[in-house]
């Protein structure tokens, strides 16, 4: 198995945000509780939530790990945007 890590960092709120990982259909999942970091940079509030989730393939072969969509609000904008993680392939033998 491999262990995907997804960090996000914000000036926000970020505890109510979740990892939305439904669409991992090639791996059985075992995520491990979030954890969030809070303290002060300079003169700004930062917040940093940590998100590992354990992949288990159920096949083999080239086996891709999909763009993960991050859904924040952007406040300078007053819109919720959406930050894609990166999109991986992985090699099961």
């Amino acid at each position: 198995g491999v262990s995907l890590t997804v960090l996000v960092e914000s000036e926000g709120n970020i505890r109510p945000l979740d990892l939305p990982i439904d669409n991992l259909s090639d791996f059985e999942l075992y995520p491990e509780a979030p954890s969030t970091e809070v303290f002060i940079e300079g003169e700004r509030l930062v917040q940093k939530k940590r998100f590992v989730v354990a992949l288990v393939p159920k096949r083999a072969g080239e086996i891709f790990i999909p763009a993960i969509p991050i859904t924040y609000f952007d406040p300078k904008s007053e819109r919720y945007l959406r930050a894609p993680t990166d999109r991986y392939s992985i090699s099961v033998i």
